[in-house]
């Protein structure tokens, strides 16, 4: 199958595939590297980077957001070498608050419990891709990650991870009770703590992967209610 993904792939998943999967050598794929880019997609994604917040975030699953389109670069085998990524992680690093958590620039109206004001603030389904997306580029853990990370970690509950903001968004929160489970936030700080030796195999891993199934498994009950 990966064979067949090499003779008809596009560069940059050619690259991904020889790089992530096969282990190959960086060094060995310069002369891919350079064709994927070549590739208009790459151009696109990284010409869009270049001013991480320029977009209000408004819906946190939009793939059109920066974030999505550093994290995709990324895990493409891109890096900090390339001046556009490296500026985009710059970008992120210069908003980080107190609790060591890295800030989106949004805007929640008041009627849904925000400010109504353009600010750089987090909620527990944005945080989680902004550590991750630094973790991937190479950022020291230690350092300038792990504070944000466990701070994440203690908003953990038995039921998974509920919805949380920063007090930059007021009293916003998602739809449901204030005690329930966010299925998105929980499942991005499954994936951002996947990467994290300390986290990988802990309890609250464990645990919210039960959650994310169980909420699977009783979906159809637990919509018709």
């Amino acid at each position: 199958m990966i064979n067949n993904l090499l003779s008809i792939s596009e560069p940059w998943l050619q690259y991904a595939i020889r790089l992530n999967l096969l282990n190959e050598n960086s060094e060995n794929l310069i002369d891919l590297k350079n064709g994927l880019m070549k590739d208009t997609k790459i151009k696109s994604y990284l010409n869009d980077i270049t001013i991480f917040h320029n977009t209000l975030v408004r819906n946190h699953k939009d793939p059109n957001l920066s974030i999505h389109k550093l994290l995709f670069l990324l895990d493409v085998g891109l890096d900090t070498d390339i001046p556009e990524i490296e500026s985009a992680v710059k970008q992120i690093m210069s908003h980080k608050d107190e609790y060591g958590i890295y800030q989106s620039f949004t805007n929640i109206p008041k009627h849904y419990g925000g400010m109504g004001k353009d600010v750089f603030g987090w909620c527990l389904c944005d945080a989680p891709l902004m550590l991750t997306a630094l973790l991937r580029a190479g950022i020291d853990y230690y350092q300038h990650i792990k504070q944000g990370v466990d701070y994440l970690v203690s908003l953990s509950q038995e039921q998974g991870f509920p919805c949380s903001v920063s007090d930059e968004h007021g009293k916003f929160r998602g739809p449901g009770r204030k005690a329930d489970c966010c299925p998105y936030a929980t499942l991005i700080m499954l994936n951002l703590l996947s990467e994290i030796d300390e986290y990988r195999n802990s309890d609250i891993v464990k645990n919210g992967v039960e959650v994310i199934f169980s909420l699977w498994e009783n979906s159809l009950d637990m919509n018709s209610k």
